[in-house]
């Protein structure tokens, strides 16, 4: 009788768990913006790189099982990068310009969704790990001359030879904001902080680290 009892209760919450779940797509794109450090370590000095303005676009795969609380998976296509100004030329003069380093990305993350504020649902916390590949990068020299600006052709970065750390582990904290769009859809408003927990050099003689803030918008259809 008691495992009957028992084999019921367990049956009932099993579906109530799953009609109270809820699977969700989505799409989004938006802004990043890039901060690289890079420390020469012999010689202690850093290298003063600028912030660098990106782009990123995600499709969203999310599982919603409570009202409050979502665990959503990533695939992301990302463009990083860093400006460096302050170059001299063959003399020693200063360069009125800047090297641009552009990255190409492919990645993924698993981020837990959580709604603190009870009457306030539609604000939302996102946190957990980021994968990302870095697949090709371009480098472009910016000189600006009185009067006009020289963008010379870019050219592809070896990523072996300048020593590039291809595979980055990310940790993810951000907030967002979603409004409903229709029976099943909602748009949501999101940005978030990506602290690159691995080196973003592979040379013993660097320390280097990409940190970046998305800014994003997107759609989600629920099903």
């Amino acid at each position: 009788m008691i495992r009957k009892i028992l084999c019921f209760l367990l049956l009932s919450s099993t579906c109530c768990f799953s009609l109270m779940a809820q699977w969700s797509v989505g799409l989004s794109g938006g802004a990043t913006l890039n901060f690289l450090e890079w420390k020469i370590q012999p010689l202690q000095a850093d290298l003063a790189f600028d912030p660098h303005l990106g782009w990123r676009t995600a499709g969203h795969l999310e599982y919603a099982f409570s009202p409050a609380a979502a665990l959503r998976a990533d695939m992301a296509y990302q463009v990083i990068g860093s400006n460096l100004s302050g170059l001299t030329d063959e003399e020693g003069e200063v360069i009125n310009g800047k090297l641009v380093h552009t990255y190409h990305t492919v990645g993924g993350s698993l981020l837990l969704k959580i709604s603190p504020v009870k009457k306030v649902q539609n604000l939302y916390l996102l946190a957990g790990p980021t994968v990302a590949q870095i697949i090709s990068g371009h480098k472009q020299l910016k000189v600006k001359f009185p009067g006009q600006v020289e963008n010379r052709g870019k050219q592809k970065i070896d990523l072996d030879a300048d020593k590039i750390q291809r595979t980055h582990w990310i940790a993810d904290l951000g907030i967002g904001y979603g409004i409903a769009c229709g029976e099943r859809g909602r748009i949501a408003a999101e940005c978030r902080y990506q602290y690159g927990l691995s080196d973003f050099s592979t040379s013993e003689q660097v320390k280097a680290r990409m940190q970046t803030v998305l800014l994003t918008a997107g759609y989600f259809y629920s099903f």
